[in-house]
């Protein structure tokens, strides 16, 4: 019985190493090529798998590897600002909790650039769903900076406006910068974010 269990979970291991290899090869060329110039024969021999183990895994091709890849990036995207908006402290100064902010709009659309770049190349594949995940990202973002905002004594230094449309064009600094590159920043990434996050205290307070 239990060598029967250990048998199985060691299968499922394999199974799952494998399904990663074949979205990690396929996310590259992706990246590299492009979506319709990826075929799946040269998925399969970027990963070393034989055409039927491929589509084992992903019976619909190429274009359910791709869904995948968008699907469990904005996921990961999500779990990574759940995980942050606990860390957002109501006894943080102005300054500290959008810096904090800043440091994580970057970190998370950095650290997925190649999620990022697909989105942006291959807009016209995307599912409705794979929409909703991104405004889902966005609105998590928007909700815990309010909250933060709205918390005493921040909300004494902060002068009347609309809250939401202003948090909305602090994070479109970062994820800008996160679209089109570190290189486009002259004074380097750490520099330019303390330099947004200062200017927005000085337009935000009172």
């Amino acid at each position: 019985m239990h060598k029967e269990i250990k048998s199985m979970t060691s299968r499922d291991l394999q199974a799952s190493e494998r399904r990663e290899q074949i979205l990690n090869a396929a996310r590259q060329l992706f990246v590299q090529e492009g979506y319709h110039a990826a075929s799946m024969r040269a998925i399969n021999k970027k990963v070393g798998m034989s055409d039927a183990l491929t589509y084992h895994y992903f019976p619909e091709g190429k274009l359910e590897i791709f869904n995948t890849i968008i699907r469990e990036g904005h996921e990961q995207r999500i779990q990574d600002i759940n995980n942050f908006v606990k860390s957002l402290k109501s006894d943080l100064s102005l300054r500290d909790g959008l810096l904090l902010v800043g440091q994580k709009v970057s970190e998370i659309f950095l650290s997925n650039d190649e999620i990022t770049q697909l989105v942006i190349r291959e807009k016209n594949l995307l599912e409705p769903e794979q929409y909703k995940f991104l405004t889902n990202i966005t609105q998590q973002l928007i909700d815990s900076m309010i909250g933060f905002l709205s918390n005493e004594p921040i909300k004494s230094q902060i002068r009347e406006m609309d809250l939401r449309l202003a948090i909305m064009q602090f994070i479109y600094n970062f994820t800008t910068i996160s679209i089109f590159g570190k290189e486009f920043v002259v004074d380097g990434y750490d520099g330019y974010i303390e330099k947004i996050v200062d200017f927005t205290v000085k337009l935000w307070s009172k």
